[in-house]
């Protein structure tokens, strides 16, 4: 925490200082809240791994593992070679065509029946279905979260024991930040572009919680629905004490830090 100190404008007989406590950033303040989870950050390759196990240092080579970097989960990996995703300028650059990250551990939201996202990425918008994320192997039809894109736009669906989506056309521009919150026990799906909500669904997602899930990105399950993207930032959380308030401060937080304009 850092203080700051300001001298007073007041007159007398030497200084009086008076203290200011900086607020703390706001996606430090998401994970002080969200017991589990996971914050992806492959714009800077020192959080990307190597088959050897070395840091990614340069465009254009295979990326067999993405840390997290929230402490509340762990990293995402590919033990395939001809599934990596390459490090691109900026990030990490999947295909469209077969590569895939998956969670090496499940994120246990057992406990959780509300989830926060928050994603910045450049995508391809003239493919079918992309999937940029999902919790779980098919929301289709078990507990989890997808977030996908294509010709027909953005589609954010979640279930617990049923399925709801919220869709919107594609986004005027390719480079977005993309955020939303899942909440089975208030039925609430909300999709949010560039710090604005632009697609909501009070559709039930049936009861229970979102289970525990294997995080899959770039694909579906690992094996179809291939994303053609950038993907620069994922973050993942237990939403049960985030508020909205506090989803949009990450929100701008995420977008100075990427230069995404609001």
């Amino acid at each position: 925490m850092m203080t700051i100190r300001r001298r007073s404008q007041r007159t007398g007989p030497g200084p009086i200082w008076r203290h200011r406590i900086a607020p703390r950033p706001a996606v430090v303040r998401l994970w002080e809240r969200a017991a589990v989870g996971i914050d992806y950050r492959p714009a800077d390759w020192s959080t990307l791994r190597l088959a050897s196990g070395a840091a990614v240092s340069a465009a254009g080579q295979a990326v067999a593992a993405m840390l997290d970097q929230s402490g509340k989960g762990g990293p995402a990996a590919q033990t395939q070679s001809a599934r990596r995703p390459a490090s691109v300028v900026g990030g990490i650059g999947f295909d469209g065509v077969n590569d895939a990250l998956v969670g090496a551990a499940a994120l246990d939201f057992s406990g959780s029946d509300e989830l926060v996202f928050a994603a910045v990425l450049d995508h391809d918008g003239t493919v079918t279905d992309n999937t940029v994320f999902e919790l779980g192997t098919d929301v289709a039809s078990v507990a989890g979260l997808r977030l996908a894109y294509g010709a027909s736009g953005l589609t954010l669906s979640a279930r617990g024991t049923a399925t709801a989506s919220a869709v919107h056309a594609p986004p005027n521009t390719s480079r977005i930040l993309v955020s939303g919150r899942a909440a089975i026990g208030s039925a609430r799906l909300a999709l949010r572009i560039d710090g604005a909500e632009i697609a909501s669904s009070s559709a039930s997602q049936g009861t229970g919680n979102y289970g525990s899930r294997t995080l899959h990105i770039g694909a579906r399950a690992g094996t179809s629905a291939w994303a053609k993207m950038t993907l620069e930032r994922l973050i993942l959380a237990d939403g049960r004490g985030v508020s909205d308030a506090l989803l949009a401060a990450v929100e701008l937080e995420i977008a100075a830090t990427h230069g995404v304009p609001l």
